[in-house]
């Protein structure tokens, strides 16, 4: 299955990314390298340039794309982070020999419990589209007693923080975001 199907035709390629944040990475559409898209890892938006004079229309029919799913504030943003979220799932399930949907999941259930809460419904849509291609893929093609037959356990965790330490870390966080 093509992820593209439920993406506008746009995927990433080429990521490269920091434990700080910042990242490039190529966004092709229909299978074209037309939009690259860097971030510098400091807390401001991503910065996107045509990869061609003739394709400067690219980055605003991006744009307009991420704006009809992914809200208000800076759509794009979180629609490019969303790619990159799919092609991270693809990559885990097959080096960890495990199915798109339960990498989708493992990775929202990560964010839920790593999350300031205020910040989770801004995740929704990035959710739904996970679930939505884990959903296309699951039902293309692997037999029920393949998934079951699957390792319970994930090659690379998702976390190295414990739960007790996870609440009482997002718990801190809260209370200097949010004084409370």
């Amino acid at each position: 299955m093509d992820i593209t199907e439920h993406t506008g035709g746009y995927a990433v390629a080429e990521v490269a990314e920091l434990r700080t944040g910042a990242f490039t990475a190529e966004i092709h559409r229909n299978g074209r390298h037309v939009v690259d898209v860097e971030n510098d890892g400091r807390g401001g938006c991503n910065y996107y340039s045509a990869v061609s004079p003739e394709l400067r229309d690219e980055v605003q029919a991006l744009h307009e794309y991420a704006a009809r799913d992914f809200g208000d504030f800076e759509p794009a943003d979180a629609f490019v982070e969303a790619l990159i979220d799919i092609d991270t799932a693809e990559k885990n399930a097959r080096r960890n020999g495990t199915s798109f949907s339960a990498e989708a999941e493992a990775m929202i259930t990560a964010f839920k419990e790593n999350a300031i809460p205020e910040t989770i419904p801004y995740m929704q849509s990035t959710f739904d589209l996970l679930r939505k291609i884990g959903a296309a893929k699951d039902a293309e093609g692997l037999p029920a007693e393949s998934i079951e037959a699957q390792p319970a356990e994930r090659a690379t965790p998702t976390s190295g923080i414990s739960g007790a330490s996870r609440a009482e870390t997002s718990s801190s966080i809260r209370r200097t975001l949010f004084d409370r």
